[in-house]
């Protein structure tokens, strides 16, 4: 029997850059530091928000739905309406996000496109696997997060259990090696970051650049001319790369084939 060795997941160009914080340094949202008294001030004025929550909470609009109109629901009952009224509402608005970094997945479907597809998923999904899950990979995936922070008596959940949780149960699924897992959770978590940090790779392949060209980003204040001839002659390699030059760093990964 021939078995094919399969490719190795490769990292971020720089592999210092974290997309797990980058939403609370490079989106802003870091700045807002508890959102439930103004929810609550809002919700109590109306449970329809008719504005970007985004924007309003002082951050910069997310990039993929910035060009729709925002409304939030704030309210419970108001919420479980809209989402089980799928006569008058419709996923298809996530392909503007997730559709973007997971294509055409069954969470931007509707009926009765994503009943017939949601069928097909749950025949992997049925009570004998559900049970064997529940009782070796779940258990196992809980105690090894649990073990990194019991010593201490306290851990942040979110980011040491919540976050790390469901990519850890898949990494099982998928039988993952260990050494890829990391790498992984980290490009999979990534792909979210398209909706404040647009990937400059994809705009050069529908752009149909020439295979010499590079993409270069400039996230500092606006450069003179010899400020930019400056940064440019600091590498050698910007050919075939989209390169985010900030403050402190340059990040690079190559672009995509045309």
């Amino acid at each position: 029997m021939n078995v094919q060795t399969l490719p190795r997941i490769i990292d971020f160009a720089d592999p210092d850059y974290n997309p797990f914080t980058a939403a609370k340094l490079l989106g802003g949202e870091g700045a807002v530091k508890d959102v439930h008294p103004e929810f609550h001030r809002l919700r109590t004025l109306n449970p329809v928000f008719d504005g970007d929550l985004r924007t309003h909470f002082g951050i910069a609009p997310d990039l993929t739905t910035q060009h729709l109109r925002q409304v939030a629901i704030l309210g419970y009952p108001e919420a479980m309406d809209l989402l089980t009224d799928t006569a008058n509402w419709s996923n298809a608005v996530y392909i503007n996000n997730i559709g973007a970094f997971f294509g055409r997945s069954i969470s931007i479907m509707d009926n009765p496109e994503h009943a017939h597809f949601r069928r097909m998923f749950q025949q992997a999904f049925g009570p004998g696997h559900v049970k064997r899950w529940g009782e070796e990979i779940i258990p196992r995936v809980i105690n090894a997060l649990i073990d990194q922070f019991e010593e201490r008596g306290e851990a942040e959940l979110v980011t040491e259990f919540s976050l790390n949780f469901p990519f850890h149960f898949i990494h099982e699924l998928m039988g993952l090696p260990l050494s890829d897992r990391l790498i992984f959770h980290k490009l999979a978590f990534g792909q979210l970051l398209v909706t404040f940090d647009k990937d400059f790779g994809e705009l050069a392949y529908r752009s149909g650049l020439p295979a010499a060209c590079g993409v270069v980003l400039l996230r500092i204040a606006v450069p003179s001319g010899v400020e930019i001839a400056r940064l440019l002659s600091l590498r050698d390699d910007w050919q075939q790369q989209f390169s985010v030059i900030a403050r402190d760093r340059i990040r690079m990964r190559a672009l995509p084939d045309l």
